[in-house]
């Protein structure tokens, strides 16, 4: 297995990849993880390159065998210098694993860039067969320079399966590249999440308290979230937000909640393991009611997949109608509008669908539960 990134192979920093593995053990496969990784001298001004790394291989047990090489990045930024340079370790990863192992039965590379480019080498130089997992939401946003996407349709013409973590990009990367064809198999959440737990019950005097799970970067759309949970709960006590997870953006994140005036309601809790959040989620979830569930009537005005296309709903519905038809369809984020009257926000967190924010406009973003 090869990921594209695999640092601390925990939470953000791979933690799902280490979670793939340990499931595929214990179904009866041998595993072993294959990780190179690449470094600047500004990731060492930064102090952002932990001790022991370097050009020398490394092999660690973390549950999973796992083999890595370093490389100091000294190159100016040009085409295709880092997946090149990933590759390049990669090879060497796997020339030093075919020693001490043998040949393996196939490679699973977990991203294009730049795992897939590593996996597509060690194919044409080995004759190892490979399938790609793909992660990226880079191919939604449009981010892929002309030599990247180069790179991606090398990978994919070479990859025995290709497999999406998510039924929308699958869809989305089979439209942006023909002939390819996609399956659809979603990230692992790990052991904490099939054992039994017993989450803590809700205090009713406490607050209600909105929780996101999810690295803080760009992509994942925090900033969006923190302007409209201050569009509609700002100064008020008994609601308040906790994101989870850590990244790039949590002190710009800060600042956005500082001058949207709410940074007394929101908690960043930084980067939690795997059963604290499963406890968290588990709280969360049985604090949800179910009184209103064919009496509240929602309208649907938008239904965003990862794609980016809009599914629009016109027709007056019940709950119990909606659910029926957001099953067939599958969406990811909700958004729905109350159609009778504006309710309080204790009626909300009764709703059939697992509220996320409510906008100025009484606009209910809401996740269907699962």
């Amino acid at each position: 297995m090869i990921p594209s990134w695999y640092r601390s192979a925990r939470g953000s920093g791979g933690g799902y990849f280490r979670d793939r593995a340990l499931a595929l053990q214990r179904a009866g496969w041998r595993v072993a993880m294959l990780a190179p990784d690449l470094y600047t001298p500004r990731d060492l001004r930064r102090g952002e390159v932990a001790s022991g790394r370097g050009p020398r291989i490394r092999v660690e047990d973390d549950g999973v065998e796992t083999w890595r090489r370093d490389m100091l990045v000294v190159l100016p930024r040009l085409p295709y210098r880092n997946p090149a340079l990933f590759a390049w370790c990669g090879l060497k990863l796997f020339a030093r694993y075919l020693e001490a192992h043998g040949k393996p039965d196939f490679v699973e590379a977990h991203g294009a860039l730049n795992g897939g480019v590593a996996a597509w080498a060690i194919g044409r130089r080995w004759g190892i067969p490979y399938m790609l997992t793909e992660h990226s939401t880079a191919f939604a946003q449009g981010r892929l320079r002309w030599w990247e996407r180069d790179l991606v349709r090398r990978v994919i013409a070479g990859a025995q399966h290709c497999v999406a973590v998510s039924p929308q990009l699958a869809v989305l990367l089979s439209q942006q590249y023909l002939g390819s064809r996609w399956e659809y198999l979603p990230n692992p959440l790990g052991a904490a999440f099939v054992e039994d737990a017993d989450a803590r019950q809700r205090d009713p005097a406490a607050p209600f308290v909105f929780v996101c799970v999810a690295r803080l970067s760009p992509e994942k759309g925090h900033a969006g979230l923190i302007k409209a949970f201050a569009a509609a709960f700002a100064g008020e006590p008994t609601v308040r937000l906790r994101l989870i997870g850590g990244g790039p953006m949590r002190s710009e994140l800060q600042r956005l909640c500082a001058a949207q005036g709410i940074a007394g309601q929101v908690e960043f809790a930084g980067v939690l393991a795997s059963e604290q959040v499963r406890d968290e989620l588990e709280r969360l979830r049985k604090e949800k009611a179910s009184a209103l569930q064919q009496r509240i009537e929602f309208r649907v005005l938008t239904i965003e997949a990862a794609s980016g296309k809009l599914f629009t709903y016109d027709s007056r519905r019940t709950n119990g109608r909606l659910v029926e038809e957001l099953r067939l369809s599958k969406p990811g984020v909700l958004l729905l509008k109350n159609r009778t009257a504006e309710l309080p926000f204790s009626d909300w967190m009764q709703s059939e669908y697992r509220l996320v924010y409510q906008d100025a406009r009484h606009n209910l973003y809401a996740h269907k539960e699962i």
